[in-house]
Order: C-alpha cells, then structure tokens, then sequence
C-alpha cells in the first residue's frame, strides 16, 4: 500500500492500518510521511508509549511536557522498565519525579497508570484526580493512600504490591482509619496484610492474594481473608503462599464455598513431592458448591518446568479422579507439570496450554499416555473420533479420502466399536476412577 494511498483512507481506517505496525521506529516514520499520517501515527504511537531504561523515560517524558497536544493521545503509562530505578541517584531523584507527574498531569484521557516501580508518585500526585483512570498498579505506601482515595471511584483493576524495604517511611503499618472503599473494583492483586482495607464492600470477583513470608500477620491468616472474603462476590481466587496451611483453606470454604475457580501458587517447585497440601485439599475440597477450575501452579519465571515421565502423568490421573471423586462440579483440573485435565466422553485426558510440539518429550510422553487409554477404552476412541469431525470435518474427510475410506465405511466401524464397549466398558472405567490404590500411590511421590 503506498503512502499517498494510506493518506487518503479516513483516519480511523488508516489507525487501524498503522496499529499493525509493531515496532515504534515503523510508526515513527510513518508520522513523517505527511501530515494527516503524522496524527494518524502520533495517536498510535502515544496510546501506550512504553520507554525502556531511564534516559529514554526522561526524554519520553519532556515530549509529552513540551507538546501537551500529544498528551491527550496517552490512554495507557507504565514506569515499570525503569531498571535503573534502584540506582537512580538521589539527587536526580525529585527532579525526576516533578517531571512525570507534569507530564502525568497532562493525561487527561489517561485509563491506566501502572508505577510498582515508583513507590514515591503517589505521594507527589497526592490527591489529583484522573477522570477515566479504570486500572492502576502501585506499590503500596500509607502516603499513597490519599491518592488511591482521591481516584478510587472509577478503578476496576487494581494491583498493589509491597513497597520497596528502603522507602523511608516511618510507622509503615495500615490500619482500618486507612480503608479506602472502591465501589467498581472487578479485579484486584494485592499482599494479604492490607487487602481488607480494599476489598470489603466491594463488588470484585477476582482476587489473588500475596500471603507474606516471613508472615508479618502471623497466626491471623485466616482471620485476614475471612475479612477479605466475608460478603465479596468472589468467583475467581488466587492464593499466593510459600506454602498454604489447613487454616487458609479452612478459611476460604468458609467464607467463599461458591467459588468457580481456585489457584494455588507457591514458591516452590510445583513438581516436588506435597502429600501434605493435597491431602489438605482433599479435606476441604468437598465443600465447595460450585468449583469449576482447581490449579496448584509454581509462580511464573522461579523454576524452570519440568517435564513429567509416563508414571507421573500416570500418578496425575489418578490424583485427578479422586479430586473429582470428592468434588463432583470440577471441570479442569491443573495439579502440576503444567498439565492440565479435563473429560473426554466422561474420561479425564490430559493436555497442555499451549500445544507441545510434535516430538517433543512431553508430547510423546503424553500422546503415548492418551493412546494405551484410547487402547483399553473403545468408546473412549469412538468420542475422541466424533470431536475431531465435528471441529474438524474438512481435514477429517480429507483423510478419509487420501486412505480410500468411506465415510460410510467409517461410521460403521465406529457403531461397531460402541457395541463393543456397551456395558463392559462403564465397570472398567468406574474401576480406573475409583481405583484407590493408585491414587494412594500418587499421593506419596
């Protein structure tokens, strides 16, 4: 498409065009092609200006203070690839946050604010308000509450995490008299000292929970998320915990029994031995109403995954069937190796989320698996097969015709592979399921 073309589209086709360009420098020259492009591609270029590294953030900034034109463009702003921060000299420091909140201050169109990286903007924004800001991710400081109160009406996502241990900041400990209440708040991710102060009273149905270590609310745990979860829609719950105890569970079937879906994220290694923490959910799983979704999950980028043996997807299927024993509404089903499980004609398989490539270790290991199921389970085949044509039925009558076969010819085997399987087959698959031996055995390695 040549440029005077492009330049003749209205602008708002033309954006869309631009949009696809994924690299800044790409838009950039696009901006001095003419002068309708250059506010086609400035609108582009300016909706989330991402600068990695401090010199690029400070000239970033100037622009948007020496051109207040191109501020009303920014709808989205993040500080967190500022990796010099840490080290930013401390006499640099203030004049560089004077510098991002005039630059701040001229987002009028702003939506989202993401500054874990900056613990001290907050206290320089003090109470300005932006009027659409609906998401924000800050690190949380007493002097940061006036800001969070001042903009607290039309936050729907909101994340807040530990503030950095060299904040100077006398008497860091948040008590009721800091409750900041935020009446749209749908999402929020925050450590459990402070999560009471934001999320009693609201409406957010998904949370995930940071639980301190060492715990600096040792032995209130428990009372902590009751507060967190007593009379708050809660359908999504993540627990972020070095290990989570009888207590937290106890607490969160108490307090949140409708939950659809529940993540266990530790710090350590997903795919080590945790008798423990299964044989807790185990206890407590029956009495949740609706759980749909169960995931013990190592936090993202600490460990490098590892990839199960056939006994482990073996040892796998067989803790999955007693989880799904105990708590009949589940549907997927994550207890490691980043596999997750979910029926197939009544049966549980396994699959990953994002396909494993064709010969890989962990798709042989699981196609072998799925394979000796399909082997002792006809019917099981014979479901697989009616998925696959009815997602598929191009390339599954493509195959048909490059093996001479027809369809006709194909559904008749498959009748025939059903009469097979009726009436032996539910006995046989109701043993696998209950098979208590097995899932003894998994629950030990």
């Amino acid at each position: 498409m040549s440029v005077s073309y492009l330049s003749a589209l209205p602008p708002e086709l033309a954006g869309l065009i631009v949009r696809e360009l994924t690299i800044n420098s790409d838009v950039a020259a696009v901006c001095l092609t003419s002068t309708r492009l250059y506010d086609v591609g400035s609108r582009v270029l300016y909706d989330f200006p991402v600068a990695a590294g401090l010199r690029r953030m400070i000239s970033l900034l100037r622009t948007i203070v020496n051109k207040p034109e191109l501020a009303q463009y920014v709808k989205r702003f993040t500080f967190d690839f500022l990796f010099q921060v840490p080290n930013l000299p401390k006499r640099i420091f203030p004049s560089f946050l004077r510098l991002a909140t005039r630059a701040l201050r001229s987002m009028s169109n702003l939506t989202e604010l993401y500054a874990k990286l900056l613990p001290h903007l907050p206290v320089v924004l003090d109470r300005y308000v932006f009027p659409s800001l609906t998401h924000g991710s800050f690190a949380i400081t007493k002097t940061a509450i006036p800001f969070l109160e001042a903009n607290a009406a039309t936050i729907i996502d909101l994340e807040l995490a530990d503030a950095d241990d060299d904040i100077d900041e006398p008497d860091r400990e948040l008590g009721p008299e800091h409750r900041v209440f935020f009446p749209r708040l749908a999402r929020a991710d925050m450590p459990l000292d402070i999560a009471p102060l934001f999320l009693m009273g609201t409406s957010t149905s998904a949370v995930t929970i940071h639980l301190p270590y060492p715990a600096s609310v040792q032995g209130l745990e428990a009372d902590y998320l009751a507060l967190c979860l007593d009379e708050v829609p809660i359908s999504t719950l993540k627990i972020s915990s070095v290990a989570p105890g009888m207590h937290i569970f106890r607490a969160i079937v108490e307090n949140a029994p409708g939950l659809h879906s529940l993540v266990i994220e530790t710090i350590l290694q997903p795919e080590i031995p945790r008798p423990g923490l299964l044989r807790t959910l185990e206890r407590y799983i029956s009495e949740f109403t609706n759980l749909k979704g169960l995931v013990i999950a190592g936090r993202p980028g600490i460990f490098r995954p590892i990839e199960p043996e056939y006994g482990d997807i073996n040892d796998l299927a067989a803790l999955v069937a007693r989880m799904h024993k105990h708590c009949k509404t589940l549907e997927l089903i994550n207890l490691g190796f980043g596999v997750f499980w979910t029926q197939t004609g009544g049966v549980w398989m396994p699959r990953t989320l994002d396909a494993a490539p064709a010969g890989s270790k962990l798709h042989n290991t699981l196609t072998k698996w799925a394979m000796e199921r399909c082997a002792s389970d006809p019917g099981l085949m014979a479901t697989l097969v009616a998925i696959a044509r009815q997602q598929f039925p191009t390339q599954i009558r493509e195959i048909y015709q490059e093996h001479g076969i027809s369809e006709g010819d194909a559904q008749e085997a498959f009748r025939m592979l059903d009469n097979e399987d009726d009436g032996e087959d539910s006995g046989r698959e109701s043993d696998w399921a209950t098979d208590e031996g097995s899932a003894n055995s998994g629950d030990e390695n």
